[in-house]
């Protein structure tokens, strides 16, 4: 085979002026890399195949140049045959460059990259990776070319697409259309749209020929059950090969992997292609059954209406209610204390644009986990009565918990660092009787307590309580 026809297509970069540093990654790349196989209409038995890829632009590392800053990658494809056994191999530069570091916040901004070949039929292996100051990215995929059909009605391998827009001159152009490849075949329910590229070859267009064809898409689940199907259309015929530059909706879709079936019916003759793609929750979503499971554990978290459950609510606010809330509650009737949650919740929301309330989710998780985790004598004392409960509660998951096991000079203690809270702090637990119950004895955050001597207290010579 000839060595790859070096067909790059570098994406516009996005231009933005300011003075700042530069900045690096220092991790792994994120790479995504995949083809499509098109027929090739050149006389010969050669289809024509598009390797396509994406990175994610804050990945790269970038340093200052002459008009902002700069990225230099190094691309490697390897082509193997069907067993991995190399065949033959491309390497090449590619740069990005940007004005201002501060676009690199954009983290779902997008470097994308198409070039193709022409392939004799067969089962082949293709490995890419990329370097970016030392930070490495690879990906690999299994590539099947088929025979090329003379007369019989076929469709093209599928492309997925960020977008597809009509075009005539520009990058990722494709018979007319700008494509911005998906290599990942994953889309975030906010996407909303899922694009796709395919061509149909070897279309009837003879005089007695109807002269429309018809398009039809399945969707299965990722149990192989038919999930949805895209009401048919029908595409009048512009000869004997079209494009078909299409999407659907996933607004309505569950998370999870599903396949799509796209069916081309051409009067009594019918071919397809089939792909796989995934759908990812948005992030609203995820959050809302997030907190619908962690709330289904805490009656009157949703609402209140009984007496146990304005009890139990009130317990789960005992450490971040004011004395001054905790006694005006106290004092409301079970409509009055209804009231009362609902507009504690509401004046302590983050961010009241979204259907989540960030700031509850945040403390039933706390609260959740703390029973899980501190509860201790069989349930019989509840984790959020506990000193460590309390603690977590307030101030969430520590930076890091240095953990001593009991020997014959010291018992076993805790030491938790928050090093977010005023500069740095810690909190003090000591087990005193052996039975993992750990006890508060000291804090370098305010208004907690504290004792100077708290490493006497841990010395098994000393037990004060």
């Amino acid at each position: 085979m000839n060595r790859f026809t070096t067909l790059l297509y570098l994406i516009v970069f996005m231009i933005i002026f300011a003075d700042q540093p530069a900045i690096s990654g220092d991790k792994s790349l994120i790479l995504f890399s995949d083809y499509a196989v098109y027929k090739y209409d050149d006389g010969s038995d050669k289809c024509y195949v598009e390797i396509f890829y994406n990175l994610l632009r804050n990945d790269l590392k970038y340093y200052p140049d002459s008009s902002g800053f700069s990225a230099i990658m190094d691309f490697k494809l390897v082509l193997g045959d069907s067993s991995g056994n190399p065949l033959d191999s491309l390497t090449w530069k590619a740069g990005s460059r940007i004005k201002s570091l501060s676009v690199l916040e954009d983290s779902d901004y997008l470097i994308s990259d198409v070039f193709g070949e022409l392939f004799e039929p067969g089962s082949y292996t293709i490995s890419l990776s990329v370097t970016n100051d030392g930070n490495v990215g690879w990906n690999s995929f299994n590539l099947d070319v088929p025979s090329p059909e003379e007369t019989a009605l076929t469709v093209s391998s599928i492309e997925w697409a960020y977008e597809i827009k009509a075009d005539s001159a520009g990058k990722l152009l494709k018979n007319g259309y700008r494509v911005l490849p998906n290599a990942s075949g994953r889309f975030q329910q906010e996407d909303n749209i899922i694009y796709l590229y395919a061509e149909a070859y070897n279309i009837d267009v003879s005089p007695d020929a109807d002269s429309a064809y018809n398009v039809t898409m399945e969707i299965y689940n990722s149990e192989g059950d038919l999930y949805k199907t895209i009401k048919p259309v029908n595409y009048i015929k512009p000869g004997k090969s079209a494009v078909i530059a299409t999407g659907f909706s996933i607004a309505a879709f569950e998370g999870g992997m599903y396949k799509m079936k796209l069916i081309l019916n051409d009067g009594e003759r019918t071919a397809g292609t089939e792909k796989s793609f995934s759908v990812i929750p948005s992030a609203e979503k995820t959050r809302q059954k997030i907190m619908q499971s962690i709330l289904s554990d805490y009656p009157g978290a949703s609402g209140i209406q009984n007496e146990e459950q304005a009890r139990k609510f009130r317990d789960d606010l005992i450490y971040i209610a004011t004395g001054e809330e905790l006694k005006l509650y106290d004092s409301l009737n079970l409509q009055g204390k209804e009231n009362f949650r609902k507009e504690f919740w509401e004046t302590r929301d983050i961010d009241p644009t979204t259907a989540v309330n960030e700031y509850q989710l945040e403390h039933y998780r706390r609260l959740k986990y703390v029973e899980e985790h501190y509860s201790r004598h069989g349930g019989m004392i509840a984790g959020w009565k506990t000193d460590q409960g309390r603690v977590y509660i307030l101030y969430g998951e520590p930076t890091e918990i240095e953990r001593n096991q009991s020997s014959i000079e010291t018992r076993s203690w805790e030491k938790w660092w928050y090093h977010g809270l005023e500069g740095g702090v810690y909190f003090i637990f000591v087990d005193y009787e052996d039975t993992d119950s750990y006890e508060l004895i000291h804090s370098t955050k305010q208004n907690e307590i504290k004792d100077e001597n708290w490493e006497n207290k841990v010395k098994m010579t000393v037990y004060q309580r």
